[in-house]
């Protein structure tokens, strides 16, 4: 059984159980019928592409590099319009607002880039 096999088994079980808690009729066999039909489109769907490894890892690449570029110039953007602040004719404000704004920032920089880096790969023996 695929991992997808597991997820999709899961969400059909929870929501199987919130329509009995809730008394609503429910044909268990008839939708457990429906659910394993349209889970075997799927798979039937993705087996008919016939794409190899790396074909499915260069449309990954693909897609984040798509996104990488679109998010990067928007964040460029938003802090373009936060330099636009820094304009004391305009505006006023307080070093220690200033503080907090780049200590967010940074904060949230510092929790997302670990994120990118790869795993390390724990080595397991049985002696």
């Amino acid at each position: 059984m695929l991992y997808f096999d597991y997820i999709t088994t899961f969400i059909y079980c929870n929501n199987y159980m919130h329509n009995m808690n809730n008394n609503i009729e429910f044909n268990y066999n008839n939708e457990f019928k429906k659910f394993l039909s349209n889970r075997d489109i799927l798979m039937t769907e993705r087996k008919k592409t016939n794409k190899t490894t790396e074909e499915i890892r260069e449309s990954k690449h693909n897609n984040f590099k798509r996104l990488a570029e679109k998010r990067v110039q928007n964040v460029l953007k938003y802090l373009g319009l936060l330099e636009n602040l820094s304009n004391r004719h305009n505006y006023y404000y307080e070093d220690f607002e200033i503080k907090k704004i780049f200590n967010t920032i940074e904060d949230e920089i510092k929790r997302i880039k670990p994120l990118f880096k790869k795993p390390k790969v724990k080595n397991f023996k049985l002696d």
